[in-house]
């Protein structure tokens, strides 16, 4: 199925697959920026995920979820695109949910449910 806005329409997509590991435990996250919409480039996030500083990962992870997610601050250039900044916090989250044994819609909203 093709996405589409307005003006374009897309019939294939891109994009880098973020896989962090902690232990047993798995997180992904992707980045995808449309070509022609969104403002970086699949490359730039590409190069962004590729120097991400993860030294501190196992102590943000033992956290709440805001540590967790802050984290990205950490790991991330100044600067980073924002598909890179989702592809990290989409895998943390991930990540973090899996090592307190919840599912991650529960840590993002407690009371649903």
């Amino acid at each position: 199925m093709a996405a589409r806005n307005a003006r374009r329409r897309w019939t294939e997509r891109q994009g880098v697959l973020l896989r962090l590991e902690a232990g047993a435990q798995v997180g992904l996250g992707e980045a995808s920026p449309l070509p022609g919409y969104s403002p970086e480039t699949l490359g730039d996030a590409a190069r962004a995920l590729g120097a991400l500083r993860l030294d501190g990962l196992g102590d943000a992870l033992a956290g709440d979820l805001g540590s967790a997610l802050a984290f990205a601050d950490v790991a991330l250039e100044a600067g980073a695109p924002p598909s890179a900044r989702h592809a990290l916090e989409t895998a943390l989250l991930a990540l973090w949910s899996r090592r307190q044994g919840q599912p991650a819609w529960r840590a993002l909203a407690p009371h649903a449910g």
